[in-house]
């Protein structure tokens, strides 16, 4: 099982994915400080380790719900669909 993070700039199509070695806050938050610039729009899922991104606009969606919030329009299906399974 690989664990992948990575990112999507939706205007360009430029992306990263990084393999990381567990989804926990300390890891993914160091991967965003590294990668997106302060100020971005993030689109995330509620994952847990997401809650405390600061310095960022993050949108997200509750995928117990729906996979586009059919209110904010948030989604993380371009993401999603840069790699394959």
């Amino acid at each position: 099982w690989i664990m992948v993070f990575g990112g999507v700039e939706r205007e360009t199509g430029r992306c990263f994915l990084v393999v990381v070695p567990d989804r926990s806050e300390a890891t993914l938050l160091a991967l965003i400080k590294q990668w997106i610039l302060p100020g971005t729009i993030i689109y995330s899922d509620c994952w847990k380790s997401y809650h405390n991104i600061k310095n960022y606009n993050d949108m997200t969606v509750n995928h117990d719900q729906f996979y586009n919030d059919p209110i904010t329009g948030a989604h993380t299906n371009t993401v999603e669909g840069s790699y394959h399974y």
